[in-house]
């Protein structure tokens, strides 16, 4: 809401901020800054920490002896591109990923701007007491967030196979305390996802209308969302 403020005062007619309420339908005409483009913008500006929290350790590791190397025989930027950026390149990746997904479950700044996204159609379905359909449109996101963690514990754990084959005949003992580390773990996922989500299949298989047809309410709005948390991911 702050930062939707802000960038208003900057970049909207002045009678935006005093009668927002009284022209909701008319807001697209204002300003650019009243679309999917403007709304990722924000939240590309606003998320870009996520980004530079995960790549920053990677890029300090980076400076090394290769670096150290190419600087010798070419420009600092020559050196950043070919031994920095490709040592971090799995951290650059995560943040965005992050980006991605909280820009595509973001419901505050797609709101404030007018951007008819999925969580917004979330939103009017359960304002209107269409809980199935709601559960139904929500299901994208959802099931986007278990392929994402699906595509990780893959990554990891070829990951863990390769260093396991590079190491072989170290093993390590467990850590002590790691079973209850699992527990929190799972409890939290719990709790935060697996409840929800087996709401939303619930009142999926409850619903009386075709899938079909619930789906394709919310086909223009999951494109404008996958499309805004592209370019916020791509910005941040």
């Amino acid at each position: 809401s702050v930062a939707v403020s802000g960038w208003l005062h900057w970049f909207a007619p002045g009678y935006v901020k005093s009668s927002f309420g009284t022209n909701m339908g008319a807001g697209p005409t204002w300003s650019p800054i009243f679309s999917p483009t403007g709304a990722a913008l924000i939240l590309g500006l606003g998320l870009w920490p996520i980004v530079a929290f995960e790549a920053w350790p990677a890029f300090r590791r980076a400076r090394g002896e290769a670096y150290e190397a190419a600087l010798l025989v070419g420009r600092p930027i020559s050196a950043f591109l070919r031994v920095a950026l490709p040592m971090a390149r799995g951290e650059l990746a995560a943040g965005a990923l992050l980006v991605f997904l909280l820009a595509a479950g973001d419901f505050t700044v797609s709101s404030l701007l007018l951007v008819r996204t999925l969580p917004i159609l979330v939103h009017d379905c359960l304002s209107q007491g269409r809980n199935g359909a709601a559960a139904w449109t929500a299901m994208p996101l959802v099931l986007l967030t278990v392929l994402t963690a699906l595509v990780l514990l893959r990554v990891q754990r070829t990951a863990g196979e390769a260093r396991g084959a590079s190491a072989a005949g170290t093993e390590r003992p467990a850590a002590s305390g790691s079973r209850w580390v699992g527990l929190a773990l799972a409890f939290g996922l719990l709790l935060g996802f697996v409840l929800p989500l087996a709401g939303c299949l619930h009142g999926v298989l409850r619903g009386q209308r075709a899938w079909s047809e619930i789906f394709g309410e919310g086909w223009d709005a999951l494109f404008i969302s996958a499309r805004l948390a592209a370019a916020a991911a791509l910005a941040a």
